[in-house]
């Protein structure tokens, strides 16, 4: 199958979206290297083994699955079943961290060939909604959103800590969704589906977050809901949703927008150089020609 490139120009949405980010190489174009008629999310970059990963929703039959890109237009199941795998990450020693929203964990792979190995169940408590994505600190601290899409509570951002114990940090996002860290690794981004914001939260030395505040907005009249995040090396953030892609200063400003047709859920950078930006969406898998590479470990760089 050949790679399909989608014109960023023609298709804006109807309010007054900004220009694209100083961030993507000028003339790139939205390529289509999947389709499929499941919702896909959840997209990570294993350097080592140079290959995608990422969700494929289940339908019509079909559980979740988690799915490897091989080629444009070429994707096999590597692990079926998976238990309503949403988010993703490589973690620091190179195993694939997902979270499994169905079975109230969150589990750890090693990235075998074929499909995974020696799984690890690193948290599983039936008291959790859903958990839905997930990201690892330097220090191996992973934090993951457990939002309430079922609207009957509020959701909840828990850190768990690499010998298994687990502390709720946040408790005021009724949603929260997606999650990413800052290349230092002191501040965490929280998206919030119900509030349609994004937060910034300052975390201490102890691994646990202070007291944070709105960080970023979008424009009325946005399309959509925030879902997953990602940073550049610059610090940017990456915001999905929302008719596209927002791409943020650190200092909350927005520097531009990635009109996209189809919801996108998620994203994550990777590619040989770590500079091709993935955006799992509705139905299709893209990639977009970045001038900077991802800002984080799972997101393409190690």
């Amino acid at each position: 199958m050949a790679w399909i490139s989608v014109c960023l120009a023609p298709w804006l949405p109807a309010w007054a979206a900004p220009g694209l980010p100083p961030s993507v190489v000028a003339g790139a174009q939205l390529t289509e290297v999947y389709a499929s008629p499941r919702l896909l999310m959840g997209p990570t970059w294993d350097p080592k083994g140079g290959r995608l990963y990422f969700v494929a929703a289940g339908r019509e039959g079909l559980g979740t699955q988690l799915l490897r890109l091989e080629s444009p237009g070429v994707a096999t199941v590597w692990l079926d079943q998976a238990e309503g795998a949403t988010g993703t990450c490589v973690s620091s020693d190179g195993r694939l961290l997902v979270a499994q929203s169905a079975a109230h964990r969150v589990v750890s792979y090693a990235i075998g060939p074929k499909g995974p190995r020696r799984s690890r169940i690193l948290l599983e408590e039936p008291t959790l909604k859903q958990p839905n994505d997930l990201v690892q600190a330097a220090n191996g601290n992973i934090y993951f959103t457990d939002p309430d899409f079922g609207g009957g509570g509020a959701g909840g951002v828990f850190l768990l800590r690499p010998k298994g114990g687990i502390t709720r940090l946040i408790s005021d996002m009724p949603q929260p969704n997606g999650l990413a860290l800052s290349p230092d690794g002191r501040t965490l981004y929280v998206s919030d589906s119900q509030e349609k914001l994004c937060r910034s939260f300052p975390i201490l030395p102890n691994g646990v977050t202070a007291p944070g505040g709105r960080f970023f907005s979008p424009e009325p009249g946005s399309p959509g809901e925030p879902d997953g995040m990602g940073t550049d090396e610059r610090g940017n953030l990456y915001l999905a949703g929302m008719g596209g892609v927002w791409v943020v200063t650190p200092a909350g400003e927005a520097l531009g927008f990635i009109p996209v047709k189809e919801f996108c859920t998620s994203l994550t950078f990777g590619g040989p150089d770590g500079r091709d930006l993935y955006l799992a969406c509705n139905g299709r898998l893209y990639t977009l020609r970045m001038t900077v590479r991802g800002g984080f470990a799972n997101q393409g760089v190690r």
